[in-house]
C-alpha cells in the first residue's frame, strides 16, 4: 500500500482563552482566567480502538474494526483559573 492509503476523519478544535486582570493594591495583582478547549464542541473521531495511533502493535488491517468508528476524542473541556502575583 503507498503513503496516504488509509485517511482517517479530520481534527478539528477551537481552543479560546478570556483573561482579565485586576490590580488588587501597588504591589499585587489579580488574574481570572477560563480557558475552554474544543469550544464548539465538535466531535473528533478516532479510526480504530487498536493499532499503531493508539500506541497498540496490533494492526488494524486484520481485524473486524477496519474501517469503523469505534471511538471519539474528548468533548469540550473548560477550565478557570484564579492567580494572585505578589
Amino acid at each position: 500500500m503507498g503513503r496516504n492509503t488509509i485517511e482517517a476523519p479530520g481534527y478539528r478544535t477551537w481552543d479560546f482563552s478570556l483573561l482579565k486582570s485586576f490590580k488588587t493594591s501597588e504591589r499585587t495583582d489579580l488574574q481570572f482566567r477560563a480557558e475552554f478547549f474544543n469550544l464548539l464542541n465538535h466531535t473528533n473521531f478516532l479510526f480504530a480502538n487498536s493499532g499503531p495511533q493508539n500506541g497498540n502493535n496490533a494492526t488494524i488491517l486484520g481485524t473486524s474494526q477496519f474501517g469503523s468508528l469505534t471511538a471519539a476524542r474528548p468533548p469540550r473541556q473548560i477550565q478557570f483559573a484564579l492567580k494572585f502575583s505578589f
